[in-house]
């Protein structure tokens, strides 16, 4: 099966985590599935500067509840990575957010943000919680 096929029915849910996290506990400055060669698994990364404040198993709680929270969730917490806003890859993200700003999804392949390469990710537009 196509390694892309495998996040399609997943994005509309990852922005309604986004979504339900605004009105949680967990700010998000960023969020993008990530297509990991490695482990042949898609994940949902978010960063957020409010790991720094409560911490990274407080955030995980607060992503739990938001999962809770939703109708018929299929997306789970391990479906889920948390990234600081210091974050190599994180910091990366936000920039190429900076520079590319967009009012919807978008996917790269086979490229390099900042030094890092990126197998596949779906990035969700800068701003989808606020």
């Amino acid at each position: 099966m196509d390694k892309t096929l495998l996040v399609v029915d997943r994005i509309e849910e990852g922005s309604r985590l986004i979504d339900s996290l605004s009105h949680g506990r967990l700010e998000v400055s960023a969020a993008f599935w990530l297509y990991s060669t490695d482990d042949e698994n898609w994940s949902l990364h978010i960063v957020s500067p409010t790991i720094d404040q409560i911490g990274l198993r407080d955030s995980y709680v607060a992503i739990i509840h938001a999962i809770r929270a939703l109708p018929d969730a299929q997306i789970e917490a391990d479906d889920v990575t948390l990234l600081r806003t210091n974050d190599p890859l994180s910091v990366a993200m936000l920039e190429y957010l900076r520079r590319h700003p967009s009012a919807s999804l978008t996917r790269v392949w086979g490229t390099f943000i900042g030094d890092i390469f990126i197998d596949q990710a779906y990035i969700y537009p800068k701003g989808l919680n606020s």
